[in-house]
């Protein structure tokens, strides 16, 4: 039990870590706004459940891509283009889930005040 709870406090430092990232900040309000707008909408609960899985995918790649590039500039401090390329492709990966998660919003939001 110990190994987990010893986890569980890394994890949670690490959460502390990416909450110095200006973007994951940003995208913590964008996701309680997101929440906030599925209450007051009166969306059905599939639809809440999907936001919520929506926000924890874009806040789950960005403290990935955060972690990468870390990685990345602790490994190699200088300009090389293998390294830019991992990290492009780090935040491609969170701009494919928040592209994504646009969508389904403009769809669950959009379906909630055509028929609200």
């Amino acid at each position: 039990m110990t190994t987990f709870i010893k986890s569980l406090f890394y994890a949670l430092q690490g959460i502390k870590e990416v909450f110095s990232e200006k973007n994951f900040r940003i995208e913590i309000l964008i996701g309680f706004f997101a929440i906030i707008a599925s209450f007051i909408l009166k969306t059905s609960l599939v639809d809440k459940e999907v936001i919520v899985l929506c926000i924890g995918l874009v806040l789950g790649s960005e403290t990935m891509n955060t972690a990468a590039e870390q990685l990345a500039d602790f490994v190699s401090p200088g300009h090389r283009d293998e390294i830019r390329r991992t990290k492009d492709l780090m935040a491609a990966a969170v701009l494919i889930f928040s592209i994504m998660s646009l969508a389904i919003g403009i769809i669950i939001f959009g379906n909630a005040l055509l028929y609200a």
